[in-house]
Order: structure tokens, then sequence, then C-alpha cells
């Protein structure tokens, strides 16, 4: 028979029911309620008639009894302690029971006094599930409202998080028009530049140094050069001046075309001159589509990650300034092409102007030198000699000044043919020495140059050599001078270079940026387009022409030509 237990002590819960118990026992036949008196070895002394009626078996099952169950245990309990009275309830037969137990005064045996509390029982039991079916809805309820409050929670966080971008939104839109409304006065780029970065130290949630620069990419010299820096010292300005693309952390996000971090022993070395400390390193690609202009480059003061924030920020900063950036090249190139279309027209008014003057000069210059010529072969003065010899001087520079206002109003590409490139400048030495003062000596070495074929216009080349040679000579107002013509062959690349040296007057620093210039010039006497044409000359096949000069020591001219002209626009 299935049976459960339960001892507890005597308490307020069965104080009554012990009352009545004991009440009972007074006169135990007549209790309704089960009455057995037992001893240590489980031997049944006594059952009430309510107790054999409800349990026929007990007498002969004796301990073994469901009712009775368990009792040798609290028996020797009841012994050990001296306790007077022990309580529980079983369960026997589907019914429970309460059961108070008490020893016999001068025996050793126990009585039990039994109650039936089914209906407590289950108004208990239900009790319980009542209460456990409230505390799971409490709980409920309570993870309810613990995820409603989480919920609200997050939305507050998230409503946060969209005022605080909001915030840097406004921030970033208004540095971009503070970066903005001076593009539009035509400041200079450099000058802009150096304001974004004032404007990035001006903001304290971004956490950078007061240092920083901007590179822009030089497609010219692959490199990075430095345009606006803020913090630099001389010798951090001097080692960061030009970056190598893909040296360092600038010139590998210039190659990569995107952003960098580096903090701790990432960091670049250069940065411990620029701001020494704790910090980290973050560069910022300037971009226009898939094009790297330049690099923004900063140093953040925590080593820290930029977070989402930082970085969404400063790349509208570098979007803006690559507006900036083009619109800067776009106005360059449209003034460059406006002053190209002026010079175009002052060249289409100049070689209308040289069509007259080579007409309307040349063939009187041409009558005057036909008639010295024959002064010179019919007369026996031969006093007249020097006279002659200075008339044909003139005529030979008029007619080299025409010759230079000719090339350079008509422009026309080279037309290459294989020459000796020493034989030209031979025949440019005999030329210029009949220009040349008397003690000025012309020296050459430009040997390696002989048997040396290049393909180029005779023609062009001869008036380049002509015109630098006779601003060597007019260089020297001394009574003594010298001029060195030394030429070298690359035999890698096959390139030409002749350099010209003289120990003339030298040039000024400030007319070395205008010597290119048309009509440029410091000589009291000439056009100012030999230098022009000549430049414009070599250009056209391919090559270039370096100066250096001296004031008061005379100047050199380095002409670089390829072994094929690059027939091109200059």
């Amino acid at each position: 028979m299935k049976k459960r237990s339960a001892v507890k002590p005597s308490g307020a819960a069965g104080a009554a029911g012990r009352d009545t118990i004991a009440w009972l026992a007074s006169f135990p036949g007549l209790n309704p309620n089960p009455v057995v008196e037992i001893d240590g070895t489980g031997r049944v002394w006594y059952v009430n008639p309510a107790a054999a009626d409800l349990f026929p078996g007990l007498r002969r099952a004796g301990i073994r009894h469901p009712y009775i169950a368990g009792l040798s245990a609290i028996f020797r309990k009841l012994r050990r302690s001296g306790a007077r009275q022990q309580y529980r309830e079983l369960k026997v037969g589907g019914e429970w029971y309460a059961q108070a137990m008490s020893p016999v005064p001068g025996h050793s045996r126990v009585r039990i006094y039994g109650r039936r509390v089914t209906e407590r029982r289950t108004l208990k039991e239900a009790l319980a599930r009542t209460h456990a079916g409230l505390e799971l809805k409490v709980r409920a309820g309570t993870a309810a409202l613990s995820e409603a409050n989480r919920r609200q929670r997050a939305e507050v966080l998230r409503r946060g998080e969209m005022e605080e971008r909001l915030r840097q939104s406004n921030l970033a839109q208004g540095v971009m028009n503070s970066l903005l409304r001076p593009s539009l006065k035509r400041i200079p780029l450099d000058a802009l530049l150096c304001r974004a970065l004032d404007l990035l130290f001006s903001i304290p949630w971004l956490s950078v140094e007061p240092a920083g620069s901007i590179f822009l990419v030089e497609e010219d010299l692959g490199a990075l050069v430095l345009k606006a820096s803020r913090g630099f010292s001389p010798r951090a300005w001097k080692e960061c001046a030009v970056v190598p693309m893909g040296k360092c952390h600038c010139g590998r996000v210039a190659v990569s075309g995107r952003p960098r971090f580096a903090g701790g022993r990432d960091a670049c070395r250069r940065t411990t001159v620029v701001a020494p400390g704790p910090h980290s390193h973050y560069c910022i690609p300037i971009m226009c589509g898939r094009t790297v202009l330049g690099v923004i480059n900063l140093y953040l003061k925590d080593c820290r990650r930029p977070g989402r924030d930082r970085k969404e920020f400063l790349s509208a900063i570098a979007n803006t300034l690559a507006g900036i950036i083009m619109n800067a090249r776009t106005e360059q190139e449209l003034l460059k092409t406006q002053k190209s279309l002026a010079e175009a027209k002052r060249l289409s008014d100049i070689g209308t102007l040289a069509s007259t003057v080579a007409h309307e000069l040349r063939n009187p210059l041409g009558v005057i030198k036909l008639a010295a010529h024959n002064i010179r072969r019919k007369s026996p003065d031969r006093s007249l000699d020097t006279h002659i010899a200075s008339i044909e001087k003139k005529i030979s520079e008029s007619d080299q000044i025409i010759n230079n206002l000719l090339y350079y109003s008509r422009i026309r590409l080279p037309q290459p043919e294989p020459l000796r490139i020493a034989e030209i400048l031979d025949e440019c030495v005999t030329q210029a020495r009949r220009h040349a003062q008397p003690g000025v000596a012309i020296a050459r070495d430009y040997g390696g140059l002989k048997g040396c074929v290049i393909s180029a216009d005779p023609v062009q080349l001869r008036e380049v050599f002509n015109n630098i040679l006779n601003n060597a000579c007019e260089s020297i107002t001394k009574s003594r001078g010298r001029i060195e013509i030394a030429g070298t062959r690359d035999r890698g690349t096959g390139a030409v270079t002749v350099r010209v040296r003289d120990s003339g007057c030298g040039i000024a620093p400030d007319d070395l940026q205008r010597i290119h210039e048309p009509f440029f010039t410091r000589k009291a006497r000439g056009t100012g387009l030999g230098l022009a044409v000549s430049y414009q000359i070599v250009a056209l096949h391919g090559g270039s022409i370096e100066v250096a000069s001296t004031r008061g020591r005379g100047s050199a001219f380095t002409v670089s030509l390829p072994p094929r002209a690059a027939n091109r626009e200059p």
C-alpha cells in the first residue's frame, strides 16, 4: 500500500489537534479517531474500535502496517531524547492522518493518537498549487516587466545614440560649412588645409593632439608632399616634407586607399618628434572616387582604435576636403586654359607681326649684306674691313632676332632625321666665336659625342645651341672670359646631355624663374625670345633644359635630349 509521511515538531499548526487528542486519551474507546499502542519491538498492544474499523489488519501486521510504519526510529528517538511527544502526518490508503505519539508512563510503549486530516491537506495542497501558480504568474509578470524595462532602456540608449549622431552630424555639417565658405573666396589651398586642421583640433570629443598634417599626392614625384601642418618642429617638417608612396603609414594609406590605425610599437617613428608620450597614429585617405588625392594624418591622445562615430566624422571631413581640392584643381586648370588661350591669341598676333617684319626687314638686310660684300671685294682700302665686319655682325644679329620671332610665332613639330650631335655643336661654336669678344675663350669637351647619332631636327637644334651660346657670349662683359661646352651620352638610355658653362655676370635668383618667358630680358638690346624659343624646341623633342647660376660668377645651361625626338606638344 502506498504511503507518505512527514514528522513535524509541536507548534501552532497542530496545537488544536493535539489538545483534542489529549482530551480523548482519557477514554480511547470512545475516540472516533484511531488510537494504537505499540512497543519498541513493533508489537501492537492496543487498538481502539475506530482504528480496528479503519485498519482491520493492523494488529496482525504490526510494524509492517503502513499506519505504524517507521515507528521504530521514532520510538528510539523518544527514548534517547526524552521528548514528551512527536508529531507526524502520513498518507494511508488515499487518506491523510495526523499522528501524535507519546510515551506511556511506566511502560516502554508509545501511544499513537491519530486524526484524519485529508480535507486540510487537500486544501493545503490546493493552496500550494494556487501559490505556485500565482508565483509563476508573478515571475512571468516580473519577467515581462524586466523585458519591458530592458526594451525601454534599449530605446533610451538608441535615442541617446541617435541624438549623439545627430549632434555629431550637425557638428560635421558646421565644420564642412566652415571649410566650404572660405573655399568660395579663392583662398589658397594650403591655407584651407591648415584651417581644416585647426577645426579638427577644436573638437573636444575627437580627442586628438594639437598636431597633425595633410599631404597631397604629387603624381610627377610619385610621392606625398606635405601641404599643411600644425605642431611640427623644423626637424619633423623636414622628415615628413616628402613621403614616398607605400612608405610609412601615410604612404601606405595613399596606396591602399583605406584608413590606417597604428599605436604603441606600430606608431610611426617620426611621431615621437611631433607628439611625444603615449598616443596613437591615424591616417585617413582623401579620395575622389577611387583616386587618392591625399592623406590626413592625426595623432590620437588615447591608444584605442577610433570608434565608428569618429571614423564616420573624419571620413566626412576627408570627403569635403576632396571636393575642395578638386575644385581648386579645376580652377587651376581653368586659369591655365585661359592663359593658354590668351597666349595663343598673342602668338597669333605675333605671327602676323613676324610675317610682316620678316618681309619688310629681311629684303633690306639682304641688300645691305650684298652691298657690304661687294664693297669688301672691290675696294682696295683695307681700313674699311673693320666697318664692313661690324655691318655683317649687326646683320647677323638682326637676322637672329627675326628667326627667333618667326620660330616663336610659328609653332611646328620637329622634323627629325639622323644627325651627328657633335657636328651641330661644332657649327654653333664656330658661329659663336664670330660674335664673342676677342678675350673670350671657348673650350670644347664633347669628345664622347663624336660619332653619336640621334634622331632630331637639325635646324631647330642649331637654333637652340646658337641662342644659348649667344647669351653666354653676351653675359661676359669683361675683356677676358671663358665658355665651356661639354657633352656626354648615357650608354643605357642613349640620352644626350650638353652643358654650356660661362664665366659671365650670372642671372639674378628672381630672374631664374622667368628666363623661359617670352619677351623677358634684362639686356638693353634683344627681344627676350631666344631662351623662350630654346625651351620650346627642346620640349617638343621630349627633352629638358636646366639652369644653374650664381650672380657674378656665371651660369650653366644643361640640355638633355632623348635619342629620338618625342615629337610632342610642350
